[in-house]
């Protein structure tokens, strides 16, 4: 059976079996690339200039000097710090590509009671949801569900 990418789907077995699957894709550099300059235009993020007030005026016209090219390296370079690339992968890798089918209405938990209920009961993932977290901020209750970060605190 062949199920396309971006199709949620799970299957139960009604006797002993054995599944395989194949097919995991990650995003190519270009991609990944063009979603990190989309979530940083979309959340208006990133949007300072280089300010060099003791740069001196060119005298080739049409030359970018080796250290004009490294303070455009280092502005690229400064809006990917570890904070930002977290947030940006977090959404990026949970934003569903299909539909799910969530109440409308919000559920309203209070994060205490979010909380005690994970106490109780282990976290179980829904077909199609797309859901993680990352190691450096589980601590800080943060997660990710379908494109939206969320945190317990």
């Amino acid at each position: 059976m062949y199920i396309p990418p971006g199709f949620p789907h799970e299957g139960i077995a009604q006797n002993n079996s054995m599944s395989f699957s194949v097919g995991y894709r990650t995003p190519s550099t270009r991609d990944l690339q063009s979603a990190f300059a989309d979530y940083l235009i979309d959340h208006e993020m990133a949007s300072s200039q280089i300010q060099d007030p003791d740069r001196k005026p060119s005298t080739n016209a049409g030359m970018i000097s080796k250290q004009d090219f490294s303070r455009i390296k280092q502005q690229l370079l400064a809006a990917n710090d570890d904070d930002l690339l977290t947030q940006f992968a977090g959404c990026y890798f949970t934003n569903s590509k299909c539909e799910l089918d969530l109440p409308d209405e919000p559920q309203d938990f209070d994060p205490e009671q979010l909380k005690l209920l994970l106490e109780q009961q282990d976290l179980i993932r829904i077909g199609g949801l797309r859901c993680l977290y990352f190691q450096q901020t589980v601590t800080q209750g943060i997660f990710y569900i379908n494109g939206n970060k969320e945190s317990l605190s």
